[in-house]
This record gives structure tokens, sequence and C-alpha cells, in this order.
């Protein structure tokens, strides 16, 4: 080849190069002007929304469900029903309190030792999620100012998602109820004692989580007086796998044998908008499809052909043994819920909408747990449903207590469960 066929395909070349880099940089500027305009269209609607909606003053239909302000999950506008709120706040509120969660999910969760992930820490309008003298998340608790004077009870609960309270404020969390109800009760019964309520409930935990959490709240050097557990709604996989098992496992393997020279740079290429619309578009074509889903959302369809309902229940009751024989190691008291749970015996002519297949398979098993297998060692206030009103709306979305009911749930506990005056005894003492 001469050098002058040489020269022509080198420039063929260079002009091939330069022209497809120009096409490549065109086409992400104008994805990323289509972004750009997307987001802004976005921030606009909702801001317009919003504003009808104040000027309003309505922000749910008369069925309760909420009016799309363009900050709302498709859970919500599937779910939540603010004629539970039983009037306990006003729509204003209760939407506030939607727009807060609304924002806690678009974060997702963080890693968090030894339990897998956690909330992230958040501060919200009405929602917040601090860090405890250790560093763990905790949803924010409304307990009383601390006072010199008075000794201090420290009550730990621990929960899925109903003891972290969705879809309402931190005042109307069951553990905010209870501070509040068993420091009214102490100062009425003259103990010179404050109780201070700290809230370790999280979403999609499991009795095999609480464990771990509370063997880590103990190492840490927590040393509460009284620990609660409510359990019941959580039964987490066959294979008893926290909620992000899997993704977890294809994350573990990469960092060990992908290059660890493109992983930082394809991460850091994620901005660039012909891959973030390939992800994007990645993520639709994925959504809803099995392989996509965490293993243990959908861990009770893959279960069903074993006895997993008898194995949930024996996994239940030999993580409260062990969790009792922490407490008990450390001197501190314990208490152990079978929850309300709406899957079990909430009647399901009190949600707005009609139930999917899989809440209704779902309470199959919830029967066949507590009529043969129900575990030892747990107090049962599955009941509550009844005492509260059968007729009477208790859940807020399709699980989740609402802040009456929250209300109601902390109320019976003191009332029947709590030794007020044992504790109070105990924290003189030690002072």
């Amino acid at each position: 080849m001469t050098i002058s066929k040489l020269k022509k395909a080198y420039s063929a070349a260079a002009v091939f190069t330069f022209n497809t880099f120009a096409i490549l940089i065109l086409l992400n500027l104008l994805i990323g002007a289509g972004f750009w305009a997307r987001e802004a269209l976005q921030q606009f609607r909702r801001s317009v929304l919003s504003k009808h909606m104040l000027q309003a003053q309505k922000f749910f239909d008369p069925a309760g469900k909420p009016l799309d302000n363009g900050r709302r999950s498709e859970y919500q506008l599937d779910w939540f029903d603010y004629t539970a709120y039983e009037n306990a706040a006003d729509q204003r509120y209760a939407s506030a309190v939607l727009d807060d969660f609304f924002e806690l999910a678009e974060r997702g969760f963080i890693y968090q030792p030894w339990v897998q992930f956690a909330e992230p820490f958040f501060d919200g309008e009405l929602l917040h999620i601090d860090a405890d003298p250790k560093g763990f998340p905790v949803r924010r608790t409304i307990n009383p100012p601390a006072q010199d004077d008075l000794a201090v009870i420290r009550v730990f609960c621990l929960g899925g998602s109903t003891t972290f309270g969705y879809n309402v404020s931190d005042e109307h969390t069951w553990p905010s109820f209870l501070s509040r109800t068993l420091n009214e009760r102490a100062k009425q019964a003259g103990l010179a004692v404050s109780i201070e309520v700290t809230n370790y409930g999280h979403g999609h935990y499991t009795p095999s989580q609480e464990l771990a959490l509370l063997t880590a709240l103990i190492r840490s050097g927590h040393r509460p007086d009284l620990v609660i557990f409510m359990d019941g709604v959580n039964w987490g996989t066959g294979a008893d796998e926290p909620y992000f098992t899997v993704q977890l496992i294809e994350k573990f393997f990469s960092l060990q044998f992908d290059s660890y020279d493109t992983i930082p740079v394809m991460k850091r290429l994620n901005w660039v908008p012909m891959i973030r619309l390939a992800n994007g578009i990645k993520k639709k074509i994925l959504k809803g499809h099995p392989a996509s889903a965490p293993r243990s959302s959908r861990g009770e369809e893959e279960d069903s052909k074993q006895d997993y309902v008898e194995v949930s229940a024996k996994r239940f009751e030999m993580n409260q043994r062990m969790s009792r024989r922490v407490c008990d190691e450390f001197g501190v008291k314990s208490l152990f819920f079978l929850q309300p749970d709406a899957m079990y015996n909430y009647s399901k002519d009190l949600y707005r909408r009609d139930l999917p297949e899989i809440f209704l398979r779902r309470r199959d098993f919830r029967n066949r747990f507590h009529k043969d297998f129900k575990p030892a060692g747990y107090l049962d206030i599955t009941h509550l449903f009844n005492v509260w009103g059968p007729q009477r709306k208790a859940i807020v979305d399709n699980v989740h207590y609402s802040p009456p009911f929250n209300e109601f749930l902390a109320g019976y506990i003191a009332d029947h469960f709590i030794d007020l005056e044992s504790l109070a005894k105990d924290a003189r003492q030690l002072r």
C-alpha cells in the first residue's frame, strides 16, 4: 500500500472517528436536555399541583385516596386511606407525612452492619431518622425533655415497618404514644422516673434481623431496662434471608472478581445521559419481572411448595428464645408480642380497594400459622382489631397502623404488660 493510500485511509478513519464522537456528544447533549426538561417539567407540575391543593385545602378524595401532587408513589396511590386517620390530623398534615415518605423512598436504604440495611438518616417535616448515641439509625420518638432529678427508664422497641411507623408522623408511631402514656402514668403514680423510648423498628425486618440488631446494640454498650419486640407481619423467606440478599450476592461476587479498575469508572459514568437512558430502559423492562425482585419479596410464593408456615413458626420461636437469653444475660427485661396483623384477621371490607390475590394467599398462610403452629413464648395480641372494633378502620395502607390504632395499641401494652413500678424501682436502685 502506498503512502498516499495510507494517508487517505488514515484521513477517512480520523473523520469517521471524529464524526462518531461528535454524534455521541450531540446525542448525549440531546438526551441530557431531555432529562433536564423532564425534571424541570416534573418540578413545575409538582409546584402547580401542590399550590392548587394548598389553595383548595383538599389533598384526598372522599374515599381517602391521595390526590397526586407529583410526590406520590404508586404504593401510596394504591393503598393509602386517609379515612383511617379518623380526624387524628387534618388533610394538610397527612399529606405532608406522605411527602416525607415519598422523599425517604427516593433515597432507598443504607447498608447497616450485621442486619444488612436500614432506612437512611432523614430530616423531613414530620419524619425524622436520627442517630442514637452509638450511631445506630432510629426513628425519632417524641419523649419528654430529660430532667436531671429523675431516674431514666430506657425502653427499646424492635420490629418491622409497623413499629417504624410507615405513613404516620413521628408523634403518631406506637413507640411515641407508649412514651407519652408511660410518662403520664409515672407522673400520676408519683414515680420519680422519666421513660425514654427508642424506636429501632425498620421496614422489612424479620425476627432474625431483630436478633442480630439486639446483639449489636448490646455489644455496642447499650443497656436498656426493657426491650419490646413486635413481630408477626414480616416472615422472610424459607431460607431466612434479609430483603436485599439476592442483590448483595451479585454485588459481592462482582466486587471480588470484576476488574477493580473498571468498577469505579463505570460508576462514574452513570451520569452520562446515554448510559443513564440505557439504565432507565433496563429498569423499565425489568420492572415487575420475577428475576428483578428481591427473593424475599416473593418468598411466600416460592416457599409455598414446602412447609413454609411450620418452618417460619419454628424460626419465630427460636429467635425469640435466643433474644430472651441475650436480654437475660445482660439483665434486660423483654416482652415479645405477636402483633395485630392485617393479613391475618383484619376485615377485607375495611380497605378502600379490592385485595390482590397475593394478599389473600398470605392470609391463608397466616390462618395456618395461628391455628396450627403458633410459636411459644409470645404474648398474643392479634385479637386487638376486634377489641378496637371489627368494623373500625385500623390500617392506613395495606398493613401499617393508623395513628388512632397506634395510640390504642400503646395504651393496651402499657395497661396489660408493663410493670411500671418494678421498672421504676430498678431504675432508682441503679442510679
